[in-house]
């Protein structure tokens, strides 16, 4: 009995150890095609000055004050916690939390405007 359930554990763990890799492989990239890419850019585009707007309205400040407080999209940070605070210096003021929430709102619109564009550009 032992060396059944030896043998049931052994054969588990092997099949196991046999699926990781094919676990492990990475999604092929998505190659777009020019129309495709020239879709996405523009939504982005939109989307990006969409979000501008609605910020610079939100907090009282001017858009291209609201372009400098952006952290450049390669940097590893927390995009809304380095918006806040960059506007906030800039503005001299603390925004209230309406104003963060509202922000906040903002960027996840962003966010789902950008990845329906990506969908989208796919059907394309």
């Amino acid at each position: 009995m032992f060396r059944d359930l030896h043998r049931m554990l052994l054969g588990l763990g092997l099949a196991w150890a046999l699926t990781l890799p094919a676990a492990a492989q990475a999604p092929k990239p998505v190659v777009l095609t020019p129309v495709q890419a020239a879709y996405l850019k523009t939504e982005t585009k939109k989307a990006n000055e969409a979000f501008i707007k609605q910020v610079a309205k939100t907090a009282g400040a001017s858009e291209p004050q609201v372009r400098r407080a952006l952290p450049d999209e390669k940097r590893i940070t927390d995009r809304m916690a380095r918006l806040v605070s960059a506007l906030e210096q800039d503005l001299k003021r603390s925004l209230s939390e309406e104003e963060k929430a509202t922000i906040s709102a903002a960027e996840e619109a962003r966010k789902k405007s950008i990845n329906d564009a990506q969908t989208e550009a796919l059907r394309k």
